[in-house]
């Protein structure tokens, strides 16, 4: 059982002040996701099996995702790096991922391993580009319209941690980073919000080039932040500015986040609340970092999100939709964890 200090501070990070958010609440939810990970990653012995079910098209509900995997991991790594505690290791579980790729299925998948490598073994990262080649990858799917906004926002993410890791045998990335850049860029319309994908003339797709998930718009968000500090670059800051401001500008009354989102008008189109995976996970996850990068302040918004989610998780009368939002999910504890520095985790003895 693991658990942060008392003397931990948690607080809001501003020019001018230093303000303190809730710290029973916020080491509250920390906690309870490092438990929880540990208690699931202790049992590594059994992932491989559950792995290979996964990865072999099991039935559904057979096995772990690899990406929750490895943003749980990412999420512990991040923490350990904070020394705000002591953080279990996995060295296993981590080999096994690293050592059998064959779950990767595209571009998405691609950059979130080279962000998963950048964060916990920065030394393989030259091994995994000898590996794949990742501008090759990205416009194969491109040209097919298999990739979606969130997969091109994971993939430069990835390529811009890989950068910023600066290890030798990383190849130049610049031409990978600006073609996922420009993609991006593509998909967001003038109301700062991002489409699920580009224009083709299917009726899918014509929904889906006019419609943005909430998770496009944060690992948008979070890619476009990386992107610009990796290449130091000013411009893709203002594009995640304006997304950011254009999502909370909708933001619920109670501290709601909703699925889906107009890009022409940045209207909610879907009205109805997210999962803790994007009020505890994603969205303090991309507002926080936004928040760094930025010096504007998102974070009563990220608490407002989190409000909502526990105490829904506390008071639903209905037992089964309780059950579903506030069941944990690797991906949505290891982002709780990730955030944590951008949430203003501090030790004071530090």
């Amino acid at each position: 059982m693991f658990s942060f200090p008392n003397n931990t501070t948690i607080c809001r990070r501003t020019e001018d002040s230093l303000t303190r958010f809730p710290e029973e609440a916020i080491r509250s939810l920390n906690d309870r996701a490092l438990t929880l990970l540990d208690a699931v990653f202790s049992q590594e012995e059994n992932f491989p099996n559950a792995l290979g079910r996964y990865t072999q098209g099991g039935p559904k509900g057979w096995g772990v995702a690899p990406r929750q995997i490895l943003i749980g991991l990412m999420g512990l790594e991040k923490l350990r790096s904070a020394s705000i505690c002591e953080v279990p290791r996995f060295p296993r579980l981590q080999e096994s991922l690293l050592a059998d790729n064959n779950w990767v299925g595209g571009a998405g998948d691609l950059g979130l391993l080279a962000w998963f490598t950048a964060v916990c073994t920065p030394e393989r990262l030259g091994n995994l580009f000898n590996q794949f080649d990742f501008q090759t990858v990205l416009e194969r799917q491109v040209a097919n319209l298999e990739i979606d906004t969130t997969g091109i926002a994971l993939f430069l993410a990835g390529v811009s941690h890989a950068r910023i890791a600066e290890k030798a045998g990383v190849p130049d990335l610049c031409d990978a980073a600006l073609m996922a850049y420009q993609l991006l860029q593509k998909n967001q319309g003038e109301s700062g919000i991002f489409c699920q994908s580009s224009l083709c003339w299917k009726a899918r797709s014509l929904i889906h080039s006019r419609f943005g998930r909430f998770n496009d718009q944060m690992y948008s968000i979070y890619a476009l932040c990386m992107f610009a500090r990796a290449y130091r670059l000013e411009e893709p800051l203002a594009l995640a500015l304006g997304c950011g401001n254009a999502i909370c500008s909708t933001q619920g009354e109670h501290g709601e986040w909703w699925f889906r989102y107009d890009k022409r008008t940045s209207r909610v189109v879907k009205r109805y609340p997210l999962f803790p995976l994007q009020q505890e996970g994603t969205a303090p996850l991309a507002l926080g970092t936004l928040s760094e990068s930025c010096k504007t302040d998102f974070r009563v918004a990220i608490m407002k999100g989190i409000a909502w989610s526990q105490e829904f998780a506390r008071t639903s009368s209905n037992q089964t939709q309780s059950a579903t939002l506030a069941g944990p999910r690797l991906d949505q504890l290891g982002w709780t964890l990730y955030a944590s520095n951008v949430l203003g985790m501090q030790s004071a003895a530090s």
